[in-house]
């Protein structure tokens, strides 16, 4: 059944994706970036539980954590990586928690 004139079609959403948006700012875009993600410890990061999560390249300007919409804080933080070289210096911690990504920021 049609609907009448005026009368907009419904919009179908999309399903929701939730996560952490993180801009990717490099230094020198010839290095890769390592992103660290870390749980958190009362407020802290627990170093000890960090782990890789992505290597992304250095013109990356977001990278996606996809995350269930849990409600419990992350702590991330970067590095400039390249084979053959010494490591770039660790960024300073980001706490931040899963939310709903933003229809513009969806790959």
């Amino acid at each position: 059944m049609a609907l009448p004139d005026g009368v907009a079609q419904p919009r179908r959403r999309q399903p929701s994706a939730f996560g952490v948006a993180i801009e990717v700012v490099a230094g020198d875009a010839v290095f890769d970036i390592e992103i660290l993600r870390a749980p958190d410890s009362t407020g802290t990061p627990s170093t000890g539980s960090a782990r890789v999560v992505a290597t992304v390249r250095g013109y990356t300007e977001l990278w996606f954590d996809y995350l269930p919409n849990d409600g419990v804080f992350r702590h991330y933080l970067a590095r400039h990586v390249l084979a053959g070289y010494t490591d770039g210096p660790d960024t300073s911690w980001l706490r931040a928690k899963p939310a709903e990504l933003q229809e513009r920021t969806r790959p």
